[in-house]
């Protein structure tokens, strides 16, 4: 008896030494600082010689947490970015899902915020989410209506801000806010970046820049 107490004592202490190990890499999960911090857009757009501001666009990596400020096909620099909480768990479906959208999209409202916001830092970049594939996918899991649909087609057609108030959620955009003590990702299902990162491409991004999330 003694020595099957002994061996459930042993065993309940590896299980906290274990579970103590976990929390302790989950403390150290944060969000990174960016690439390169020292070298800023502007700089590398000047030693370029990019004197074109219509073809910037922005390709994310979701698997890497990872955003490409890129210049037609080639990437000029790379940020690191936060992501919804529930991300991993799958692609965005419904409104409060906390997950960030797959998908091809432009930049539909742009703005500043001064002083800075606590949940979205000084610069704020809304996509055009949802988009025609999530408008359809809605539409066929009746999300949405017909009309709601070709609400949603029609803006996207004219690149224009889609409804954001329908079940598959909105309000998707990506924006400052970042600290180094936040999670790694920590945002409802926008792209989340440091104030110094969001204000170094929201100078050269407009209302119609292309943004892919894959």
């Amino acid at each position: 008896m003694i020595k099957k107490m002994g061996l459930i004592l042993a065993t309940a202490l590896i299980f906290q030494i274990i579970a103590g190990f976990s929390i302790m890499r989950l403390s150290k999960i944060h969000h990174k600082h960016s690439v390169n911090p020292d070298i800023s857009l502007d700089s590398i757009i000047k030693t370029k010689g990019i004197k074109d501001t219509n073809n910037f666009n922005l390709y994310i990596d979701l698997s890497r947490r990872l955003l490409y400020f890129k210049y037609k096909d080639k990437s000029l620099k790379q940020y690191v970015i936060a992501a919804g909480i529930k991300t991993n768990s799958g692609d965005k479906h419904i409104e409060g899902d906390c997950r960030t959208p797959r998908g091809e999209f432009y930049i539909c409202q742009k703005a500043i915020h001064a002083p800075p916001r606590s949940d979205s830092g000084s610069r704020w970049m809304l996509l055009s989410y949802p988009n025609i594939e999530d408008a359809a996918r809605g539409l066929k899991n009746r999300l949405i209506n017909k009309y709601t649909y070709g609400k949603i087609k029609n803006a996207i057609e004219n690149k224009k801000v889609p409804p954001q108030n329908t079940k598959l959620g909105g309000l998707v955009g990506i924006h400052g806010g970042a600290r180094p003590d936040y999670l790694a990702d920590w945002t409802g299902g926008c792209i989340g970046m440091y104030d110094k990162d969001a204000e170094e491409i929201y100078k050269y991004l407009k209302c119609g820049s292309k943004v892919v999330i894959r």
